[in-house]
């Protein structure tokens, strides 16, 4: 820019010299050429750059909707396997031979429960 208003200056100061005008001329044309052109590459640049902040982004998204999914889904298993976990007397289905088997039931029934949840609100389409 500055080097654009001192070639403007020469134009003026030197009209006699036509030689030197029309060089002058010429050169503040070709950098008023590139200036537009370093212009129009930066904004093509920025463009880029939104587009691909925004694909990432919506990758991102996408990534944490299904862990969302993810953790939904085994949030109550995880609940009730941590109940039946606990060292402390009076677990229901401790004394039970097929305890084991009831717990892994109910665990199995509360996640199918949630996956159909899931699927009747149409937060899993899948």
């Amino acid at each position: 820019m500055i080097f654009r208003a001192l070639l403007q200056r020469l134009e003026l100061d030197f009209a006699q010299q036509i030689s030197l005008d029309l060089a002058a001329a010429r050169m503040r044309q070709r950098l008023e050429w590139l200036d537009a052109e370093i212009v129009s590459l930066r904004d093509r640049a920025h463009l880029l750059q939104e587009e691909v902040t925004m694909k990432t982004a919506e990758q991102t998204n996408r990534n944490l909707h299904v862990l969302a999914i993810v953790t939904t889904v085994f949030m109550p298993a995880s609940l009730i396997a941590g109940i039946f976990g606990m060292n402390v007397g009076g677990v229901p289905l401790e004394q039970d031979a097929s305890g084991f088997l009831w717990s892994m039931a109910i665990i199995a029934g509360a996640s199918v429960v949630v996956l159909w949840l899931l699927k009747r609100s149409g937060i899993l389409k899948h």
